[in-house]
């Protein structure tokens, strides 16, 4: 049961976490790598450690 604008669920299962680590086109290319035209970002965001080109992308996902 999801409340007024929560995102449903169906299958818990397929919830998951996924986070990359570097350049920002590293990133982009895993991040493509790892999900499918079907799959729903649920939340994102992104960390960079100071005087760094790398970021830190934590993503949650229902990833069919």
């Amino acid at each position: 049961m999801a409340l007024n604008g929560g995102t449903v669920i169906a299958d818990k299962t397929k919830l998951d976490v996924l986070q990359f680590t570097g350049t920002i086109a590293v990133v982009q290319a895993a991040l493509r790598a790892a999900i499918a035209n079907d799959d729903v970002i649920i939340n994102s965001s992104t960390s960079r450690k100071k005087d760094s080109n790398e970021i830190t992308l934590t993503v949650i996902a229902i990833i069919n």
